[in-house]
């Protein structure tokens, strides 16, 4: 099975970028993440990080955003279509992932 993508995205700079497991963060006890320092692109708290992943309870592959805060709080969003039609307009994705977030969301 595919592991899950993450991404941290800013829509203030409109940058974004992948971040990867056991260089950006690392999963500790009972799955939880913890993430490198240097992974936030911004101190304003206006960073958003976008997890797509296999849903066991969806049974399907879906998007998972949240509000991201320097002290690695995060907030889930409810309803995250604004974010992530920003975020496939300034960000270089591959094309599956893309094209699963325009279907999905436009």
């Amino acid at each position: 099975m595919q592991k899950p993508k993450y991404w941290v995205y800013n829509p203030k700079t409109n940058s974004g970028r992948e971040i990867f497991y056991n260089k950006d963060y690392f999963i500790v006890l009972f799955g939880k993440e913890i993430f490198a320092d240097d992974v936030f692109p911004s101190s304003d708290g206006e960073s958003y990080l976008i997890k797509y992943y296999y849903s066991d309870l969806k049974g399907e592959w879906d998007f998972y955003v949240y509000e991201w805060k320097t002290n690695q709080e995060k907030n889930y969003l409810w309803y995250p279509r604004t974010i992530l039609m920003d975020f496939v307009k300034d960000v270089e994705l591959p094309k599956r992932i893309k094209n699963k977030i325009l279907s999905k969301f436009s």
